[in-house]
C-alpha cells in the first residue's frame, strides 16, 4: 500500500468517522483543496479489493464501509505506513537494513557491503545506521561500530524478540490475491516469512502450531498465532546458525505439565520435518510463547483447569481484586459475570508469563482503545498499577497489555442489558444537561433516552422505559418506577438509583 502522509491521514479520518464525511470538512482537516481530496480518494480507492474495504462516494461526501476486523487491520497498516513516513525509520530501506543486521548478528557488516546492497552512498548508509541506533535502544540491544563493520549485540532472547517485532511491521508493496495454500497468515505476512525462512518451513511450523491447538482444544487469537509462528521460525533459523538461547527458560514450579507435554511432542515432531534438533532450553522457549498466548474463545471448564495448572494463588487474588475494584469504579457488579472472571484469569496468567520471560506482544488496537475508551482505560491502568505494586512490584505492565485488559471490562459493560431511562427536570435546560451528564458519568450502563418536562412525561409511552429519574416529586401515577433525585446528584441519590437498578435486573 503506497500512500503519502496526507492520504494516510485521509484514510484514518474516514475509518474513525464510519459515517459520511463532507469533502469540504476533509479539505479543512488536511489543509488542502477539495480537488486534492478528490484525487486522494481515487488513489485510496485503488486498494479497496486488496484490503477489503469499500469507499462510497456521494455528492459532496465520502464514507468507508468495512468489517470491524478489517478496520482494526487497516489501523495497523496505517501505523506501519506512519513509521515508514518518518516516525521510527525514515524509509523502508532502513527497516530492511535493520532486519539484515538483526538476522546476521553477531557477525559485522561493512558500510561498503550495505552501500552496494541498497544502491546508496556510504554517507546515506551512515545516516541510516544513526537512525537505527536511536530506535534500537528501546529493545535492549546495542549497535557496535568497529573497523570490521557494524553489528548488533545483546541477549539472544532480546534479539529474537526484535526480529519478530520488525517482521510484524513489514508489509510488501507487491499486490497478490492468491494464496498458495490454506493459511491463517495474511498475504503480506506469508510472503515476508516465506521469503526469509522458506515456504516449506512456514507450512511445517503452521502445522505444528495447529496440532498444538487441536490437542489442547483451543484456538489462539490471530495476533498470538502470528507471534508464535514467527518465533518458532526465528528459533529454527538461529539454531541452524548455532545461535541458541543459553539459559533455561522456565522454572519447574511455573510449568503447566499438561501444556508443556503437548508443546514438547509437537516440537519434536516438527524437528524431524525441518531437520533441526531442539534442545530442552529451546523447547522451554517455545513453551513460554505458547503459554503466554491468548485465545479466541473461552475453553470449557476442564480445559481451563488444565491451562491454569500450577497457577499461583496470587493470580486468583489479583483477578478477584481487579474485578471488584473495577465494579466499584463503574458502579456495576462485574463479579456476577463468571465468564469475565475465567477470561481474566486466563489472560492475566498468560500476561504474567509474558512479563516474567520477556515475551513481547504488540497490541495493534492500543491507540484506538485508548482514544475510544479513555475512561475505561484510565481506570484499568490506575487499578492495575496499584495491584501490580502490591503483587508484582518488580514487573512492568505495558500499555499494550493494559489495553487488552480494558477490552474485557468494556465488552462486559456493553454486552449487558442497558437500562433505558427518561430524565424529568423542570429547573431549566442548563441544570437538566448537568444532571444528565452526572448520571451518565456515574452510571455508564444507563441510557437516557430523553430529558423532558412533567407535562410531556404524562403523555409519553413508557412501555420501553425501565424507570424515570426526576427532580420533581410527582403526585400522579405513571406506569414505571420513579426515582426522585436532587439536581446535584448526591450520594443518597446514587444509592437510590442503584437500588432500583438491582430491582429491575
Amino acid at each position: 500500500m503506497l500512500l503519502n502522509k496526507r492520504q494516510i491521514q485521509l484514510l484514518r479520518c474516514l475509518l474513525y468517522a464510519s459515517t459520511d464525511v463532507s469533502i469540504d470538512a476533509l479539505a479543512d482537516e488536511l489543509s488542502c483543496s477539495t480537488k486534492t481530496v478528490q484525487r486522494d480518494i481515487k488513489i485510496i480507492k485503488e486498494y479497496e479489493e486488496e484490503h477489503h474495504y469499500q469507499l462510497i462516494n456521494k455528492k459532496g461526501s465520502v464514507s468507508i464501509c468495512c468489517e470491524d476486523s478489517v478496520k482494526d487491520s487497516m489501523f495497523e497498516v496505517l501505523a506501519f505506513l506512519d513509521e515508514i513516513e518518518g516516525q521510527s525509520f525514515v524509509g523502508k530501506r532502513r527497516l530492511d537494513m535493520y532486519l539484515d543486521l538483526l538476522l546476521t548478528s553477531p557477525n559485522p557488516t561493512s558500510i561498503k557491503a550495505l552501500s552496494e546492497k541498497y544502491y546508496v552512498s556510504n554517507s546515506s548508509v551512515v545516516n541510516d545506521l544513526s537512525s537505527i541506533e536511536e530506535t534500537i535502544q528501546e529493545s535492549g540491544l546495542n549497535i557496535e561500530k568497529t573497523r570490521k563493520g557494524t553489528r548488533i549485540t545483546g541477549s539472544e532472547i532480546a534479539l529474537r524478540n526484535e526480529i519478530a517485532r520488525v517482521l510484524s511491521l513489514i508489509q510488501l508493496n507487491q499486490q497478490t490475491h492468491r494464496k498458495i495454500r490454506a493459511t491463517r497468515l495474511n498475504n503480506d505476512t506469508i510472503l515476508v516469512l516465506s521469503g526469509i525462512y522458506g515456504q516449506d518451513n512456514v507450512a511445517a511450523v503452521e502445522n505444528c502450531v495447529t496440532d498444538i491447538e487441536r490437542t489442547l482444544n483451543i484456538v489462539l487469537g490471530d495476533i498470538y498465532y502470528v507471534n508464535i509462528v514467527t518465533h518458532i521460525l526465528i528459533t529454527i533459523e538461529r539454531m541452524k546458525n548455532k545461535k541458541t538461547v543459553k539459559e533455561e527458560r522456565i522454572y519447574d514450579e511455573d510449568k503447566s505439565n499438561y501444556i508443556f507435554t503437548v508443546v514438547k511432542n509437537a516440537v519434536l515432531k516438527l524437528s524431524q520435518e525441518v531437520k533441526v534438533s531442539f534442545p530442552s532450553n529451546e523447547i522451554d522457549y517455545i513453551y513460554t510463547h505458547f503459554h503466554g498466548s491468548g485465545f479466541v474463545e473461552l475453553p470449557d471448564q476442564q480445559i481451563i483447569a488444565k491451562l491454569l495448572e500450577n497457577s499461583k494463588t496470587e493470580v486468583y487474588e489479583f483477578c478477584n481484586e481487579l474485578i471488584e475494584r473495577m465494579g466499584e469504579e463503574f458502579k456495576y457488579s462485574y463479579d456476577n459475570d463468571s465468564n469475565l472472571f475465567y477470561s481474566m484469569l486466563l489472560h492475566v496468567n498468560s500476561m504474567l508469563t509474558r512479563i516474567k520471560y520477556n515475551v513481547r506482544i504488540k497490541n495493534s488496537m492500543k491507540d484506538r482503545i485508548m482514544q475510544e475508551y479513555e475512561q475505561m482505560f484510565s481506570a484499568v491502568k490506575k487499578i492495575v498499577i496499584e495491584l501490580k505494586n502490591q503483587y508484582y512490584p518488580n514487573s512492568y505492565i505495558s500499555d499494550d497489555e493494559l489495553a487488552y485488559l480494558c477490552l474485557y471490562f468494556q465488552l462486559t459493560l456493553e454486552s449487558k442489558k442497558t437500562k433505558r431511562v427518561v430524565l424529568c427536570c423542570s429547573t431549566g435546560i442548563g441544570t437538566s444537561h448537568l444532571l444528565k451528564k452526572r448520571i451518565q458519568n456515574t452510571f455508564p450502563d444507563i441510557e437516557i433516552i430523553d430529558a423532558i418536562s412533567l407535562n410531556r412525561l404524562k403523555k409519553m409511552d413508557l412501555s420501553e422505559v425501565d424507570f424515570v429519574i426526576s427532580t420533581i416529586k410527582m403526585n400522579e401515577k405513571i406506569s414505571c418506577p420513579v426515582v426522585n433525585v436532587s439536581v446535584l446528584l448526591d450520594q443518597r441519590d446514587v444509592e437510590k438509583i442503584q437500588s432500583v437498578m438491582k430491582e429491575r435486573k
